[in-house]
């Protein structure tokens, strides 16, 4: 048998092994050499190891429950902090890759109380910010971006992340904050179409659509993304729906369907329909209802846009086909 140094090393080794069949993507072969040393070694510390390194082999087998499992046996036993600081990390990133936001928010906090110099904690308080905002607890987000930003003020995406923190302010109501952030980043050239939307979303929640509309042109001006572009103008025409300007609102979803096909379509087409209805012209709600219906049958607009085509259809005396839209309706929907 033996001596004990020598069978530390070939336990060391045995566990080295392993990390080199997980390294070269060799998961099946790692999974069984990690269950059969943690089977026969006895040193807790090694064991821990172990079932960390377990834990994101069936990580990279797309196994994340059993890899959660794996990461709290590993954190109970760990004692070098750098690798409990991981373990603890990796247990809140794979909550968080199942929603479980309230559990991975648990294990994000712990790094922070007992890791507070750990080189994770700048990714940790991003993470604990994106637990909150899916949380809607937007008060411990806004302080999670806040302590990031104080703490790395030269970071390469700080402009992101206090974008970021702008859009956190707004959702929480803190306008005059999310405004003063929106307007730094104008004034540095950066993210600009993305802040003047920021901007003009304030307005359009404040009901000042003159100053709404304008603040989403500039932001047209500046983005050369066509989502978000697309996403400006239906605001800016619904905006005309709510004054009652039913002939520029469809004059601005006709642009955005010809300008960006595809990018939103069924919203736009669904609005477009409805200021056609409010606006006394049925026989073009109908017509763009059945585009949509029948030109995006997986949309969630869907049952909702065949009903008011149906209620259209009843407006119209037409009560055969209302009867039909109401059928499908009511034998789609769940009651």
């Amino acid at each position: 048998s033996q001596s004990y140094p020598g069978r530390k090393v070939g336990e060391q080794s045995r566990l080295k092994l392993a990390k080199c069949y997980y390294k070269s993507r060799r998961y099946n072969k790692a999974n069984a050499e990690l269950k059969n040393f943690i089977g026969r070694v006895k040193d807790k510390e090694l064991v821990a190891e172990a079932y960390f390194l377990l834990a994101q082999v069936n990580e990279a087998l797309g196994l994340r429950i059993k890899a959660i499992r794996y990461f709290r046996r590993a954190a109970k036993e760990l004692k070098n902090p750098i690798i409990l600081a991981q373990a603890y990390y990796a247990l809140g990133w794979d909550y968080w890759q199942i929603k479980h936001f309230d559990y991975s928010s648990i294990w994000f906090n712990l790094i922070l109380k007992r890791f507070p110099k750990s080189r994770l904690i700048p990714a940790v308080r991003l993470r604990l910010a994106e637990c909150f905002i899916s949380l809607k607890n937007y008060p411990k987000a806004i302080l999670q971006l806040e302590k990031f930003i104080s703490e790395n003020p030269k970071h390469k995406n700080i402009n992101s992340i206090i974008y970021w923190l702008a859009e956190t302010y707004s959702a929480a109501g803190m306008d005059n904050n999310a405004r003063a952030l929106y307007e730094k980043l104008i004034k540095a050239s950066v993210y600009l179409g993305r802040a003047y939307y920021g901007m003009g979303w304030l307005y359009y929640r404040e009901k000042e659509y003159k100053k709404s509309r304008a603040m989403f042109y500039k932001a047209i001006e500046k983005s050369r993304d066509e989502v978000l572009n697309a996403e400006v103008l239906l605001k800016i025409g619904d905006m005309y729906c709510l004054e009652k300007n039913f002939t520029d609102a469809i004059q601005i979803y006709t642009q955005i369907l010809e300008k960006y096909p595809g990018k939103k379509s069924d919203r736009v087409l669904y609005q477009m329909a409805d200021a056609y209805e409010k606006a006394g012209r049925l026989d073009k709600a109908v017509a763009s209802f059945g585009t949509l219906i029948y030109g995006y049958p997986k949309s969630r607009l869907l049952m909702i846009a065949r009903y008011k085509e149906g209620n259209i259809y009843f407006k119209q005396g037409l009560f055969k086909k209302a009867l039909n839209c109401y059928k499908e309706v009511f034998d789609k929907t769940v009651i």
